[in-house]
């Protein structure tokens, strides 16, 4: 038979037990939240730089079909007779025809044809076509490189 002080202390020592258990228990699951979020941080930093990636590219080919706009613009305004002005026009000032801005002509006044020279103009540049590639096939792993001319 056991005696009082014997039970006393065994149901203490079970308590102690069962507190240091759940001790550890607590302790390993924040260790496992911890390398959850270290990996959930690294993964948003990935796609954090992936999106910072893809808006340079963005922007980069926006500029690129804004300067052949421009130009099939300035093209278009040295039919009808006006020296372009502007940004993609490389004039002294000095002009015996009267000059218009190119940003006054509009986009929804360019014909399918003069569209299409936009894009063979666009096309024609191996930058654009390479951020095309890119964002085309985009993987995973990064950009996919364009292919060799």
């Amino acid at each position: 038979p056991f005696t009082e002080k014997q039970i006393e202390q065994a149901k203490l020592q079970s308590t102690h037990n069962r507190l240091y258990e759940r001790e550890i228990a607590y302790r390993e699951n924040i260790t496992k939240l911890k390398r959850t979020l270290e990996v959930e941080r690294e993964r948003c930093r990935g796609l954090h730089q992936q999106r910072l990636e893809m808006v340079q590219r963005r922007s980069e080919l926006e500029a690129l079909l804004r300067q052949c706009l421009d130009d099939v613009k300035a093209e278009l305004l040295r039919k009808r007779g006006f020296e372009p002005s502007g940004p993609s026009s490389n004039g002294s000032g000095d002009h015996p025809f009267p000059t218009q801005s190119v940003e006054s002509l509009s986009v929804h006044e360019l014909t399918p044809q003069d569209r299409e020279r936009v894009l063979e103009l666009l096309l024609s540049q191996q930058r654009a076509v390479q951020l095309l590639y890119s964002r085309s096939f985009f993987s995973s792993g990064g950009a996919a490189a364009a292919p060799a001319a």
